[in-house]
């Protein structure tokens, strides 16, 4: 009788221990702060905001270790079973929290408007990704060196949105890293950079293969590029050049914003004169030879006559025996 009763009570210290041992685990388990599910869901969130993607949810009760907190304290990060994300503080309980740390989650972005295009680069031009709605939240991890056009983090992967489409905050500074602006690439030795956005300008200067030039304009139809080189600001045909981290978002500059000048050499085609005034009966300064460069400044009122640079002095010059290489209509009359 005795042993039984020993026997009895031996029994119920295991099964004693066994419940204290299993109720005990899952804080020993943790061994650091942690947070257990209160609602009939917690789910989880890819950043500090109800507007991130949601990647999963946890049961009632289940408890989860804790690694780290927003500055507000309404957000818990955590190594769940489903992987690391954001619970929300009204989800959960937490024990030990006063000893976690204030967590930086980077600069995060708000899509502001109804629709917003996710791009493949920066710029209109940009293969379009996805399109991400109003209240969406996202990682900003670059932008452009203008500000434009910012580079995220987002449910899909990562690419381009407006910057005007969105506002930033959370994080500690909404400064994020700078990637390389729009760039042309000059494709070989004979590319050249002019004063205008065509072939009728003055030609600053040739560029060297492999130049990498900034692009900060474009002509309106998109073919020529204003850009910052050694020779200086010019344009560059698009024919002439790779670009790189482009996608037409640059702005649009007119020929007279550059102070464009038009190249309005010509080449004589046979010995002239070059006279004081607009016709035969004015005194010649001297004679030029055939095939000789001369510089037109302007034209007489019967148009008749050019007024130009040429290597005996500025005069005037026949048209009838100058050969121009395109429509010099618009060169100014000179009275």
């Amino acid at each position: 009788m005795k042993t039984r009763v020993i026997q009895r009570l031996f029994l119920a210290l295991l099964i004693i221990g066994a419940l204290v041992f299993a109720a005990v685990p899952v804080k020993a388990q943790i061994g650091q702060p942690y947070a257990q599910v209160t609602g009939v869901r917690a789910p989880v969130f890819a950043g500090p905001g109800t507007g991130f993607w949601q990647f999963g949810a946890l049961r009632r009760n289940v408890i989860t270790p804790i690694s780290g907190v927003t500055a507000d304290r309404q957000w818990w990060l955590s190594e769940t079973p489903i992987g690391k994300g954001y619970l929300r503080a009204a989800d959960v309980t937490v024990v030990g929290g006063e000893s976690v740390p204030v967590v930086d989650p980077g600069v995060i972005g708000t899509i502001t408007t109804g629709a917003a295009n996710v791009r493949s680069g920066p710029g209109p031009e940009a293969r379009s990704l996805n399109v991400i709605q109003k209240g969406s939240q996202f990682f900003v991890i670059g932008r452009q060196p203008d500000g434009s056009w910012i580079e995220i983090r987002y449910r899909y992967g990562t690419g381009w949105v407006k910057a005007s489409l969105t506002s930033l905050g959370g994080g500690t500074s909404v400064s994020v890293p700078s990637t390389e602006g729009a760039v042309a690439i000059a494709d070989s030795n004979s590319a050249k950079l002019y004063s205008g956005p065509g072939t009728q300008y003055v030609v600053i200067g040739t560029l060297t293969q492999g130049a990498v030039l900034p692009i900060i304009g474009r002509s309106t139809s998109g073919r020529w590029l204003y850009v910052r080189s050694d020779l200086g600001e010019g344009w560059l045909s698009a024919n002439s050049a790779i670009t790189r981290n482009y996608f037409g978002n640059a702005p649009i500059i007119s020929a007279e914003e550059t102070g464009a000048q038009e190249d309005f050499t010509a080449i004589t085609r046979t010995g002239a004169n070059v006279r004081t005034g607009p016709g035969l009966g004015f005194q010649s300064i001297g004679a030029v030879p055939g095939a000789t460069e001369i510089f037109i400044l302007g034209q007489s009122a019967d148009k008749g006559w050019w007024y130009a640079e040429t290597p005996v002095g500025t005069g005037w010059i026949a048209k009838s025996v100058v050969k121009t290489p395109r429509d010099f209509s618009k060169v100014a009359v000179i009275p």
